[in-house]
């Protein structure tokens, strides 16, 4: 429940915030974000409000989501036309499937635009089964542009709008399906099988026969587009990534070894990775191109 902050040398600044439910108090952040205004916004989750600091700690205000959309994950986004990109689906407790999409909200956080990306997720009290590879709505913003792709999309197929949501451009490449591996499904059954969902409603799990064809996604300053895909390379751990430019054209691939999260910025990959002892551990790669 605190924020640290370091300089670009890893000197450590000042930290502030604190456990609590008043002006300034949360519980749990799940996403931060720094603004190119000063400001530094924090997400909570378990709230579903946005929490905002002067950069050196000040509470400025906070705000919270329409109470009958349920917000999905925690990867909400500021926009810099002042609006806010988050995945949502209107509250339907008895529905048997429901489908969240990529949403838009404006400063009141009210919703305003609804993009086309969407995954549908099975109720666990209404729905006898649950899909347990998890489909999600993968998406990037970088400069004026949003960057999506739906997991329940079958095709290679990516998304670009404007900061407004109006499409610009489709993107679709050839890909291999890559059948979901076997070690993968035993875990996620092992799971789901002690999972209170499966003892409590009487869940049946299921495995569709291939992964998504894209995994993560991630967008570097100039608009270049990295899809990590879960075609496995040589090397234990190692996925193909494919790169494309901003308009969506192929550059080509690269193996990546397996990394929790990812981030490019200046031509350095940082990648979030677990160590042989189960901590984690930040590696730090320069990107050279020929």
């Amino acid at each position: 429940s605190q924020v640290f902050k370091f300089d670009p040398a890893g000197g450590f600044l000042l930290k502030f915030g604190r456990k609590g439910e008043g002006p300034g108090e949360f519980q749990e952040a799940e996403k931060c974000q720094a603004r190119l205004t000063g400001e530094f916004m924090l997400y909570e989750w378990m709230k579903q409000r946005l929490i905002f600091f002067s950069q050196e700690g000040e509470f400025l205000r906070q705000s919270t989501f329409a109470a009958e959309e349920e917000i999905w994950g925690s990867d909400v986004v500021l926009l810099d036309s002042g609006n806010t990109l988050y995945i949502g689906a209107p509250e339907d407790p008895d529905a048997a499937i429901r489908y969240f999409h990529l949403l838009i909200a404006d400063a009141n956080l009210r919703l305003v635009k609804k993009l086309p990306e969407r995954v549908a997720a099975e109720s666990p009290f209404n729905s006898p089964r649950m899909n347990l590879l998890n489909s999600y709505i993968k998406y990037q913003v970088s400069g004026n542009r949003i960057y999506a792709y739906s997991q329940d999309n079958p095709e290679y197929e990516l998304s670009i709008y404007d900061l407004e949501g109006n499409i610009l451009k489709k993107v679709r490449k050839e890909y291999r399906k890559v059948r979901l591996y076997e070690e993968y499904k035993k875990r996620r059954m092992e799971w789901f099988k002690n999972h209170p969902l499966s003892r409590m409603h009487k869940m049946e799990g299921y495995f569709p026969d291939h992964y998504a064809p894209i995994k993560e996604l991630i967008v570097d300053e100039q608009g270049r587009i990295y899809a990590e895909t879960y075609e496995l390379g040589e090397g234990s751990g190692q996925k193909r990534t494919d790169i494309l430019n901003a308009e969506g054209a192929f550059i080509g691939s690269v193996f990546l070894e397996e990394a929790h999260k990812r981030m490019i910025r200046d031509d350095l990959l940082y990648a979030l990775q677990e160590k042989e002892n189960g901590y984690q551990k930040l590696v730090v790669s320069r990107m050279l191109w020929q």
